[in-house]
């Protein structure tokens, strides 16, 4: 049902995605965990300031729970386009990649790439 990590690289990897796609409310006991993605899904039009809010919720989540990673890069890109064809009007595929070191397993430069879709 669920994967199992036994590599400590493995297990910071699938947190780090986890944090990052929970939004406030969804950890039971934990309201403020997560990076809150969601809040943005419909701000899109602004993509200048959504780009930037992505990642500035992404930074302090990152830093307030999982502070044994250091983000190197953080990346957002929006595509109007899916696998599947072209996504209905107003609605974007926002692709987000974080590029990541944890020093104290000698982890450098490691990449993960989240998906939202988003509107507005």
């Amino acid at each position: 049902l669920f994967d199992m990590h036994f590599q400590p690289a493995e297990q910071i990897h699938d947190n780090l995605k986890n944090l990052i796609k929970t939004n406030f409310g969804d950890r039971l006991g934990r309201y403020n965990y997560g990076a809150n993605l969601k809040s943005l899904s419909f701000d899109l039009s602004l993509v200048g300031e959504f780009e930037e809010q992505v990642i500035t919720n992404i930074r302090l989540a990152v830093e307030t729970f999982l502070p044994v990673v250091e983000i190197f890069d953080l990346e957002v890109n929006t595509v109007d386009h899916d696998r599947d064809g072209p996504l209905p009007p107003g609605i974007a595929k926002v692709l987000i990649t974080v590029i990541y070191n944890v020093p104290q397993l000698k982890i450098i430069e490691r990449k993960l790439q989240a998906v939202i879709y988003a509107g507005g």
